[in-house]
């Protein structure tokens, strides 16, 4: 008595394969585009409440040049509303505005991407130049 053997299933063609791999590599290449520029952009990071808000009684400029002494590879930019100054520091890992209120200077600093490992150097700096 023999028992009887189950079909084997067939492979699926070489076609199928091919197109599952390309797939699979572009996806794969879709995955490490995103993770590179995960850098936020400075309208997002405006969308979010800031990590840190205060007011200063130093003007605008001398505060964002203080900042931008303190900071490491930060750029100085216009603010967004075309007063004040923007901070971006360490490419886009925090993003400060500086602009100028009734009573001084506003401070809002958003973390982006990545900012974590600076977050102490960024409130001692802004804490140091709002004085």
């Amino acid at each position: 008595m023999s028992i009887p053997s189950s079909p084997r299933p067939s492979s699926p063609p070489a076609v199928n394969r091919r197109a599952s791999r390309t797939l699979a590599a572009a996806l794969a290449g879709a995955c490490m585009v995103l993770a590179a520029c995960s850098s936020t952009s400075a309208p997002a990071m405006r969308a979010s409440a800031p990590t840190i808000y205060l007011q200063s009684r130093q003007a605008p400029e001398g505060l964002a040049a203080c900042l931008a002494r303190r900071l490491p590879d930060t750029q100085l930019g216009p603010g967004p509303a075309g007063d004040g100054e923007e901070v971006r520091v360490s490419g886009r890992a925090w993003l400060i505005d500086v602009s100028p209120s009734r009573e001084g200077t506003l401070i809002a600093a958003h973390r982006g991407g990545g900012g974590d490992a600076i977050e102490p150097d960024v409130r001692f700096a802004i804490a140091r130049c709002a004085l």
